[in-house]
């Protein structure tokens, strides 16, 4: 197995059904840290939300955000 195969094999296991996980975004000077739902599966981590939510929003306009 090589190394990407073991990394997405690793994070399938932890993170293959749904975790909360925290979820920091930022607006200008100011960061948003809050506990969303995730789930993990094929290279992607996927976070539930509304499109009109705060973090929605403000990860449209800086999408540079951390988990």
């Amino acid at each position: 197995m090589n190394p990407f195969e073991q990394a997405d094999a690793f994070l399938t296991d932890q993170f293959g059904h749904d975790v909360p996980m925290s979820l920091a975004t930022g607006r200008g000077d100011e960061v948003s840290v809050r506990v969303v739902d995730c789930y993990y599966e094929h290279g992607k981590l996927f976070v539930t939300s509304h499109s009109q939510s705060l973090k929605a929003r403000q990860i449209a306009e800086n999408p540079k955000v951390a988990v």
